[in-house]
């Protein structure tokens, strides 16, 4: 996880942005298929909100997360399994203990956007519309100011100054993270609600109408 911390896969920017929402950011050509799974991938979206869950302006105003998508490979989209795309649904319908306001996929390959559309047709409806695919930093910086994201970017804070930052909110919030890990959770699931959740209509082929991503 120390890596993938250390190479910016995903972390909070310095600046709220002009609504007063956290932005992160994330560059998936930092997964290593060859190192990591989709599960580490996962565990660092798990220990960014975390970071978050505690800050009231977080929970009041959410956040928006603005990923790069150039950087993925044929060897990581291999890492993406059916049950991966079934639970990012439901976890994002169901379980995000935060307000996603926006999600941004900049410079996203046409294999990467199929698998995209397929997973947006699990998702509500009001994700959905919340979610933009972009062809270049150009298009984004029409939606998300640019002086918000890394200097790499076109921003103005060098990456590592975020990342810097986000290490240090890590170790003052390690007796809470650690914490975390040392829950017990007890779940309990009606078979019958479940097999009539609409996630699960993925087996049966009927997905429903739903808004098709395209590149702005």
């Amino acid at each position: 996880m120390c890596g993938l911390v250390d190479a910016g896969f995903l972390y909070p920017l310095l600046e709220k942005d002009a609504r007063g929402r956290t932005v992160i950011f994330g560059d998936a050509g930092t997964l290593d298929p060859k190192v990591y799974t989709v599960g580490h991938g996962s565990r660092m979206h798990m220990l960014v909100g975390e970071t978050l869950y505690d800050d009231a302006s977080v929970q009041c105003a959410g956040f928006v997360l603005v990923y790069d998508l150039s950087g993925i490979t044929m060897g990581m989209l291999g890492l993406v399994t059916l049950n991966d795309i079934r639970d990012l649904a439901t976890y994002l319908n169901n379980a995000v203990p935060m307000r996603i306001q926006e999600l941004h996929f900049v410079n996203t390959p046409s294999l990467a956007l199929k698998i995209a559309n397929y997973t947006l047709a699990l998702m509500n409806e009001k994700l959905r519309n919340r979610i933009m695919c972009h062809r270049s930093w150009e298009d984004l910086h029409k939606k998300v100011d640019k002086r918000l994201i890394p200097q790499e970017y076109g921003g103005v804070i060098p990456k590592d100054e975020h990342i810097a930052a986000f290490k240090k909110r890590c170790h003052i919030y390690r007796p809470q993270l650690l914490a975390l890990d040392e829950m017990d959770y007890e779940v309990g699931r009606d078979l019958d609600s479940c097999k009539k959740s609409h996630v699960a209509e993925i087996e049966t082929g009927t997905i429903g109408s739903f808004r098709k991503l395209q590149l702005d």
